[in-house]
């Protein structure tokens, strides 16, 4: 059984990196205990008989941990700058005939893709746990449906 407490060098390190290019929101003490949890993850997963080192194999798991949590800090920075925009004042004439479109070409995206995209920002811890997905990996598919919806909409609408 590996001793995560002899690893805790490891964990400082990789925060000390990431903090160095980090917003300045982003909390050293954050990144080591989110890196204490990629850490302690590592542990349980990894498997000596296979011939590697623990740390090289624990080193992409807290990193991993560690910029889940600042992309998570990104993402509430960025929601709650595009939440005091209003919106309405900018309201197109056309906007039944983009709402036409959109609600066409949500039908064609996945239900797993339509669910993630259209889940509230306090939910998506839920979402992607219920799917059995890593956040990041449900931020992905987000973006990705998040595009395709774009260009289906613009090939509909122009």
């Amino acid at each position: 059984m590996i001793d995560p407490s002899k690893y805790m060098d490891l964990v400082k390190g990789i925060a000390g990196k990431l903090k160095r290019k980090a917003p300045r929101n982003v909390d050293y003490e954050d990144l080591v205990g989110h890196g204490m949890v990629g850490l302690m993850e590592a542990a349980s997963r990894f498997d000596d008989s296979l011939g590697y080192k623990f740390s090289t194999f624990a080193f992409p798991r807290i990193r991993g941990a560690m910029l889940d949590y600042i992309k998570g800090v990104m993402d509430d920075n960025a929601m709650s700058v595009h939440a005091d925009v209003d919106v309405a004042a900018e309201e197109p004439e056309d906007l039944s005939e983009e709402m036409a479109a959109l609600e066409k070409v949500m039908k064609t995206i996945p239900k797993r893709e339509r669910e993630l995209l259209l889940t509230e920002r306090g939910n998506q811890g839920r979402t992607h746990r219920a799917y059995g997905i890593s956040r990041s990996w449900s931020s992905r598919i987000r973006a990705n449906a998040t595009r395709l919806i774009a260009a289906r909409v613009k090939g509909n609408i122009s």
